[in-house]
């Protein structure tokens, strides 16, 4: 084989890997930069009320908002597009406050605009990050179990696949609700405990055999638990 049919095969494969696994993490591109000039904002302009500190970063969060703004979410995260673009389309409109406040020189509304922009940002992170940090690593393993499925169907994959989610679904049950969900303890037992039938129940109906129909069904059954539980949490 001749080099640079070599380098291009090694490219390839390279890029592929990469490929998958930008599809299976959470990070949404533009989202750390963002997360960098907020950061200053809210724990060094905001406490000192240094208006012309602030002014000087409105420049960075407008270019690091357009850069969010053209940004695309990773499969993973595909169905909560809605809800992203919906908080995308309201820190937008904070931007534009947090703008206007500095032309103004309304040093009262520019601290408001940024408090607003501050919370607003910590919606979009919520968006990408589940509470409980066992959460996305389940999702992540479900997720490629899913396109295993759907895409490339691959038994020997499946099998792989499903003996590390029930693996998976142990870390998660250890899991501890943050204080602010403690009060849906009753409701977050009830749903882990379906989330876990539906994984024993997938892990049995793989150990079975071979059988694509039901097994794509009963991923289908596990992926609807989890959006459930997911919801609890969010």
């Amino acid at each position: 084989m001749k080099k640079s049919s070599l380098l291009f095969l090694l490219i390839s494969i390279i890029l592929c890997a990469q490929s998958k696994d930008s599809e299976v993490s959470s990070d949404v591109n533009g989202l750390i930069e963002f997360h960098e000039v907020i950061y200053q904002m809210y724990h060094t302009g905001l406490p000192q009320k240094n208006v012309k500190f602030l002014k000087s970063l409105n420049s960075v969060i407008e270019k690091d908002y357009l850069l969010l703004k053209k940004s695309e979410l990773p499969g993973i995260l595909i169905d909560k597009k809605s809800k992203w673009e919906k908080g995308l389309t309201k820190l937008g409109v904070f931007v534009d406050l947090y703008r206007v406040a500095c032309m103004k020189k309304d040093s009262v509304a520019l601290l408001h605009a940024a408090e607003k922009l501050h919370t607003q940002f910590e919606a979009m992170v919520k968006i990408t990050k589940p509470a409980l940090k066992e959460t996305e690593a389940f999702h992540k393993n479900l997720y490629s179990l899913h396109n295993i499925c759907s895409n490339q169907y691959d038994y020997e994959k499946i099998k792989v696949s499903a003996s590390a989610l029930k693996e998976k679904i142990t870390d998660l049950n250890k899991a501890q609700l943050p204080v602010r969900l403690k009060k849906k303890q009753d409701e977050f037992n009830k749903v882990m405990t379906e989330l876990i039938s539906s994984v024993e129940k997938l892990d049995q109906v793989v150990k079975e055999g071979n059988n694509k129909p039901v097994i794509g069904s009963t991923i289908d059954m596990v992926y609807s638990k989890y959006h459930a539980f997911e919801k609890l949490v969010e």
